[in-house]
């Protein structure tokens, strides 16, 4: 019997709500199952880019998920015959594929087929698809149960068919939101390596994201922090501040210039000197969401300038040059320590210490120590490497 109109427009709304809760799919493809007779419902997307073709994407029905690692081991890639068999006659942009179309009939290969099948209590066959790209083809997979001894019928075809299209177009959402959710997971990544710290926020002062240094500020409690995910400062004053300075840099949109009204300067208390923050908006339209919300955001960037950078000393020595006992006593005076104490510290004569900070100056060009320093402290590696826990802080 022909699917109902009221039963096709349901699927189609779960079917679309896919891409952004990818855990609804197995519940569309029990659908499938239903309404066309179906024991298995599977969704792929082949590579065809080489002689035999893999699946590189692969959803499932709730059964057939549940049982996820029988079916790859009795029908993976490497021991499907369907991977291994060369269609015998060319198929169309749009397909319909069933066994006949890889196997002769008194083909072995088909008899393992069977076999494998029937240890996953499946029987009949049928594949409906269209190519995603030049390299790549989407599969909607069917098997009936292995006791049903009933094809597919004309009106099963006719409804895997007309599925095809609204199959295609999620898909190809679900691949586009999946690549922006890895880019920003890379992105939030690097940002994470950055000893400066980062929080997206919305206009109201709602933390959308930190970044891993961000987090350690939050940590401390000191100066500022989340509380129910909005930002909060040490004082009540601070506070307000901040939420002002928020809503008005969100409100001047993104074409707005860093000025003096983008700062903020929390004071430092006994527990941590003060932070620096500017402010810069995300986004500078004035668009609300659906229900109202407003969907502007900031990025505040927070410094904490009299935190010293602890830099590697072997990418110091690597990157200006220096020898290894060069590069220790580099990475110290950054961190605040004195030639007399780096002295002390290594074992060796304030001599010494003097003759290889005379090499420093020398390989990095550096006029004097306050112009090394400043060299370093502004290199690559001081903006990408997170402050140790180990680090000095300005007396």
């Amino acid at each position: 019997m022909a699917i109902q109109a009221r039963q096709f427009d349901e699927l189609l709304l779960n079917l679309y709500r896919c891409p952004m809760e990818a855990g609804r799919w197995p519940a569309v493809l029990d659908q499938v199952c239903g309404e066309t007779g179906s024991r298995s419902a599977v969704i792929q997307i082949l590579s065809t880019g080489s002689e035999r073709p893999s699946s590189c994407w692969t959803i499932r029905d709730s059964e057939s998920e549940t049982a996820r690692e029988e079916h790859e081991r009795l029908m993976g890639d490497e021991v499907n015959p369907r991977m291994r068999a060369r269609l015998r006659h060319p198929i169309s942009q749009e397909s319909i594929l069933r066994d006949e179309h890889f196997f002769a009939p008194d083909d072995p290969a088909r008899a393992e087929l069977r076999e494998r099948l029937a240890a996953l209590r499946l029987g009949h066959f049928m594949s409906v698809g269209l190519p995603l790209s030049e390299h790549h083809r989407l599969a909607l997979v069917l098997h009936r149960d292995v006791a049903d001894n009933h094809d597919f019928s004309s009106d099963e075809q006719a409804f895997a068919l007309r599925l095809l299209p609204h199959l295609h177009q999620s898909i190809q959402s679900c691949l586009h939101i999946e690549a922006e959710r890895a880019r920003a997971r890379s992105m939030e990544g690097a940002l994470d390596q950055l000893r400066c710290a980062f929080v997206l926020a919305t206009a109201d002062g709602a933390v959308r994201w930190a970044n891993g240094a961000a987090q350690a500020i939050f940590a401390r409690r000191d100066r500022l922090w989340v509380q129910a995910h909005q930002l909060r400062a040490a004082s009540v004053h601070d506070t307000a501040n901040l939420r002002r300075l928020i809503a008005r840099v969100s409100a001047q949109g993104e074409n707005s210039h860093p000025h003096t009204e983008h700062f903020l300067v929390l004071g430092g208390t006994q527990a941590g000197h003060p932070l620096q923050i500017m402010v810069q908006p995300v986004m500078g339209d004035a668009s609300r969401s659906l229900d109202g919300h407003d969907r502007r955001q900031v990025m505040l960037i927070l410094s904490e300038p009299c935190t010293a950078p602890d830099l590697p000393a072997e990418i110091l020595e690597e990157l200006f040059g220096l020898s290894r006992a060069e590069a220790r006593l580099a990475a110290a005076l950054c961190r605040g320590v004195t030639l007399g104490e780096y002295a002390l510290e290594r074992g060796v004569t304030i001599g010494t210490a003097r003759f290889q900070l005379k090499q420093v100056l020398a390989k990095t060009r550096a006029r004097r120590q306050g112009n090394l320093i400043q060299q370093l402290c502004s290199s690559v590696i001081a903006h990408g490497v997170l402050t140790s826990s180990k680090g000095s802080e300005c007396a």
